[in-house]
């Protein structure tokens, strides 16, 4: 496949199209299966797809999965490219996907000139996007989701890539009371917290690729669809976090084999674990997704992990601390 055809697919795969109804009865309660809906919040309307298992029948109350897309991206595209929608038919939880505003908050979304993006702390502060308090939005849907769902409060979790994995070390940080474990993928911790840690320290699983061309471990500069911008060295997302959860910046390997390591920081605060998962080989594709990315921006794509299932078997046995 030529390099541009492999960059429309790369597109397609993030924008997430599809051709489903929103469903516009604000409040009321949904069965089991897909929907996408939406909510007026910051002033602006926000879209969000939900994959419901097919077993839920509202008499027992479900944990649910917050998935928050890359730049560019789309909920869509996650709950089918990177499995959680099959996942949650499986395990049983809610599979939240929400859509970010773009770029341009008032223009259609355009995955090369106005991505759909988070307000993560990377945007340049006096961009419109930069504007909106994103924490408004997550709170409102959160709250439409337990009106439409018999929804486990204790359960809620967040998991993010990319820009949405620095969208969700941010969440972590300033909603720490709504959730009870994140999984950041291949992304920073981006901002300069107010105070220096969050309301209640969280367990979390960090997995990031050894050859990721977009987050490098060492830093530096990169190239993305919309120009070139500087990140920092990976230590400082893991000292700056494991300082916010109480945890002793001590990497301590649990497992180092078959290109997979595993290392922890902590205990922290209220016994919290901060563990960090390297990929060896792996770019910045999500770790087990059906799609076949641009490798030349991207980076090389590893089968060692499925990332889905790795984040799923560190949320399951987790409930929000009271």
């Amino acid at each position: 496949m030529r390099p541009h055809r492999l960059f429309v697919a790369h597109c397609l795969f993030l924008s997430g199209l599809v051709s489903t109804a929103i469903a516009q009865d604000e409040g009321k309660a949904l069965g089991p299966g897909h929907h996408a809906l939406k909510i007026n919040a910051a002033g602006h309307t926000w879209h969000y797809a939900v994959q419901v298992p097919k077993d839920y029948d509202g008499t027992k109350p479900v944990p649910m999965v917050l998935v928050l897309h890359g730049a560019g991206g789309g909920g869509e595209a996650y709950l089918k490219n990177a499995g959680w929608a099959k996942k949650a038919d499986e395990a049983g939880f809610l599979a939240v996907a929400p859509d970010g505003l773009p770029a341009g908050p008032d223009a259609e979304p355009s995955f090369l000139t106005n991505p759909r993006l988070w307000n993560s702390g990377q945007l340049r502060p006096l961009s419109p996007r930069a504007a909106i308090d994103d924490k408004v939005f997550f709170t409102a849907l959160l709250d439409d989701v337990a009106k439409r769902w018999k929804l486990d409060p204790d359960r809620v979790y967040l998991t993010g890539h990319s820009n949405g994995g620095g969208m969700t070390f941010r969440l972590g940080f300033e909603m720490s009371e709504r959730f009870a474990a994140l999984a950041p993928v291949a992304s920073g911790f981006w901002i300069v917290p107010r105070r220096s840690t969050p309301k209640r320290p969280l367990p979390t699983l960090f997995i990031i690729g050894t050859e990721d061309p977009l987050v490098p471990l060492a830093g530096g500069e990169r190239t993305l669809p919309w120009g070139k911008s500087y990140v920092p060295p990976m230590e400082r997302t893991l000292e700056n976090w494991s300082k916010a959860q109480g945890c002793p910046y001590e990497a301590k390997v649990r497992k180092d084999e078959n290109g997979v390591k595993v290392v922890d920081y902590g205990p922290g605060t209220d016994g919290v674990m901060f563990t960090v998962v390297y990929i060896e080989g792996h770019g910045h594709g999500w770790p087990g997704g059906k799609a076949l990315l641009n490798s030349a921006m991207m980076g090389p794509i590893s089968s060692k992990v499925d990332a889905t299932d790795m984040i799923w078997d560190f949320f399951r046995e987790k409930t929000r601390a009271k």
